[in-house]
């Protein structure tokens, strides 16, 4: 089950991985994502490869969907156990679409 953290929420333990939701304002669920080293520990905005990715899963934006919007998050954090989403300077991304993110 996808962990969800509170908006403001700062120095977040990643239980599930590195993707966690999130329902800014009760304004619809999105997923953001860890930076590692982050001082705070605050999850942020994903990398752009992952838009596409995201949107393949079927949640281009952000949605009022609880349960789609944990699928799509335990996707991803199981896309990174699996080796297919991996950390490059610091930032997760999608390794299939690294060096194409335009063509999405």
């Amino acid at each position: 089950m996808a962990q969800v953290v509170g908006y403001f929420e700062d120095d977040v333990t990643f239980e599930e991985g590195p993707f966690v939701l999130c329902n800014p304002c009760s304004n619809g669920w999105r997923i953001e994502v860890e930076i590692k080293g982050s001082p705070t520990r605050t999850p942020a905005l994903l990398d752009r490869s992952v838009y596409p990715l995201k949107a393949s899963l079927g949640m281009p934006h952000k949605t009022h969907d609880m349960a789609l919007a944990e699928r799509v998050c335990d996707q991803l954090n199981q896309m990174v156990r699996d080796g297919k989403i991996a950390q490059r300077k610091g930032l997760w991304v999608w390794l299939e679409a690294e060096d194409k993110w335009w063509e999405a």
